[in-house]
């Protein structure tokens, strides 16, 4: 547990070092761009992750989940996944340049897209973190952020354009994915040397099995969480989209928080469950608890700061985007929960049901979106956010008999409230 409970603490402070480069870098970067451009920019990482999420075809949780089995040929499972998210990533690669010659997609798209290629090593972070072994994972992960900032920095000092900020984006994770590669490399030598292609067809066929409802899944999430800023766009233009893009960077950089937590400590969930199911339904039970409070609170101090948080960060331009974050940082709760729900999904293997609540989160969102922006613009693309993720993230746990035990762990979680 202690060892656990370690790495997970090195992770942190490796994404508090991440937290305040990419703060400050976005904060640079909307002031250098400007509304206008910002909303560019904006759409175009919109339009990526998008694609980011097709390269990565759902299986990272489920490898945590195997690589945390004792049991499992963690060699042959790990090039399984490189060989399918780097084919993947070929392929995704390939349309975004043909969908560029063809004027479909913008410059700045497809040079976002070169991040799937790279971000293919990525998942040799799960073998570590199943290990708990955070602290190679914080090294090679602050290695990749501090020298994309500086170097980010250094091309809005010396003004060289969008163009070379995005391919910092992309070095950051050529950075990171080198020090897997080279922590990772005996792993897979022992995965060529002792291939069995009989098992690593078999390992591709359950990954892409066990991985497509968390695919589809993430793709209603990103969908869910970017069509607010497509549909702002298209009804209000750029400079809104600006806007309320430099809002939810500062509240978006908070959501990382409960999920690295959930995905560090994941393998003591999947401890506890085979040893005991009362001690494993207390951690749920308590997590609940500890992210209810942490979670109330940070959005609490960022709502009532918001004001000095924008005008210090962005400047008097971004003053529109004030109310957008007073309203923004309360989602950071509901994100909270989720973040515990879809793990324990993911150790009853109910992820279909992960699936289907983002689907519905998806309609309710695009609903509220249509109902609200046209009449209160992007005050109203947050509130339509917030709804959705009150829905997603707890309330469609009660539609069925299988998922609704963890409502009520929530909310023996709420009223006993354990620690």
């Amino acid at each position: 547990m202690k060892h656990y409970l370690k790495s997970a603490c090195w992770l942190l402070g490796e994404k508090g070092v991440s937290f305040f480069c990419v703060l400050l870098v976005n904060f640079q970067v909307a002031k250098y761009l400007g509304p206008d451009l910002f909303g560019s920019f904006s759409f175009a990482q919109a339009i990526s992750s998008l694609l980011l999420i097709l390269s990565g075809l759902g299986i990272h949780n489920i490898l945590l989940r195997d690589f945390s089995n004792v049991n499992s040929r963690k060699d042959i499972l790990y090039a399984a996944s490189l060989l399918l998210r780097g084919g993947f990533s070929i392929i995704i690669l390939l349309l975004a340049f043909i969908l560029y010659r063809k004027s479909i997609l913008t410059i700045e798209v497809t040079i976002f897209t070169l991040l799937c290629l790279p971000q293919t090593f990525f998942y040799y972070e799960n073998i570590l973190q199943s290990k708990g072994q955070g602290k190679t994972i914080a090294i090679s992960k602050i290695s990749g952020s501090l020298t994309s900032a500086l170097l980010k920095l250094s091309m809005i000092y010396y003004d060289c354009g969008i163009i070379y900020i995005i391919l910092c984006y992309v070095l950051e994770s050529v950075i990171i994915s080198a020090f897997y590669v080279f922590h990772g490399r005996y792993l897979l030598k022992s995965a060529i040397k002792n291939i069995d292609f009989s098992l690593l067809k078999s390992d591709c066929i359950y990954l892409l099995k066990k991985g497509a409802p968390l695919l589809f899944s993430g793709i209603m999430v990103i969908a869910y969480t970017r069509t607010d800023q497509l549909m702002i766009k298209s009804m209000w233009g750029e400079s809104a989209l600006g806007f309320y893009s430099a809002a939810i960077r500062v509240s978006e950089a908070l959501n990382f928080l409960p999920y690295l937590i959930f995905s560090a400590i994941f393998p003591i969930f999947i401890k506890k469950k085979r040893e005991s199911l009362k001690s494993y339904e207390t951690l749920v039970s308590r997590s609940f608890s500890i992210v209810l409070v942490f979670s109330f609170l940070i959005s609490w101090v960022v709502y009532t700061f918001s004001e000095k948080i924008i005008t210090l960060a962005y400047g008097i331009d971004y003053t529109s985007s004030i109310p957008v974050l007073a309203l923004s940082c309360w989602g950071f709760v509901f994100i909270s929960i989720g973040a515990v729900s879809s793990k324990w999904l993911l150790a009853e293997d109910l992820q279909k049901y992960s699936l289907m609540h983002s689907i519905i989160g998806l309609l309710i969102n695009v609903l509220m979106n249509l109902a609200l922006i046209p009449k209160f613009g992007i005050i109203g693309a947050s509130i339509s956010t917030l709804i959705s993720l009150f829905f997603s993230s707890l309330l469609l746990y009660l539609m069925s008999s299988k998922t609704r035990k963890l409502v009520l762990i929530f909310f023996r979680s709420v009223l006993l409230w354990k620690f």
